[in-house]
């Protein structure tokens, strides 16, 4: 079933023209930005995003003066990833998935982290995380299921990439807050 849904919301995203993508990236944003979490981030995990992504770039220049320090992931060997913070004048390469990771930088824990934004192809309706199936984010995060103050996992999606269905498994991870271009749904207890 996750297939399905993968593939179903992949192509719908993939309609999306470049302007749509800008237009509801900032509105999605603008939420985000509005929220009372987003004003107590000094360590925010971001991304860069590909293809038709919520495109997180108004984020960047738009940040508070709190975000400190932003971090991206970097995937390693054997399906893990680490969240690099990248030194000042660093460039991004892009990694065999086409995604953009710092060339060199300092990795911070993911505890260190006061939220860390999950790109998603969708969520379902109890707030579990839909990704693109290689498990990166899921490995990642799963320490945390353990940790009291863990850091908060948001996401940052297009309406339609919400799912009416659960449809998760016992290593997905859940997002405590998901933000839309018209709407923010709190999945945390």
């Amino acid at each position: 079933m996750k297939k399905l849904y993968r593939q179903s919301l992949i192509n719908k995203r993939n309609t999306l023209s470049k302007e749509d993508v800008d237009k509801l990236s900032s509105r999605i944003i603008a939420n985000f930005l509005k929220s009372p979490e987003s004003k107590k981030i000094s360590t925010l995990g971001v991304y860069k995003a590909i293809k038709t992504e919520v495109k997180l770039d108004q984020l960047f220049k738009k940040r508070p003066q709190n975000y400190k320090n932003l971090t991206f992931p970097v995937v390693g060997t054997k399906h893990s990833m680490n969240l690099v913070m990248p030194n000042i004048g660093s460039e991004f390469k892009k990694n065999k998935y086409g995604v953009l990771e710092p060339c060199n930088g300092k990795i911070i824990e993911f505890q260190k982290h006061d939220a860390i934004i999950v790109p998603a192809v969708g969520v379902d309706k109890n707030g579990y995380r839909l990704g693109y199936g290689g498990g990166y984010y899921d490995r990642f995060l799963a320490p945390s299921k353990q940790i009291k103050n863990k850091p908060k996992i948001f996401g940052l999606v297009f309406g339609f990439q919400l799912i009416d269905d659960a449809i998760s498994e016992n290593h997905d991870m859940k997002f405590d807050k998901v933000f839309t271009e018209d709407s923010v749904i709190n999945f945390s207890k």
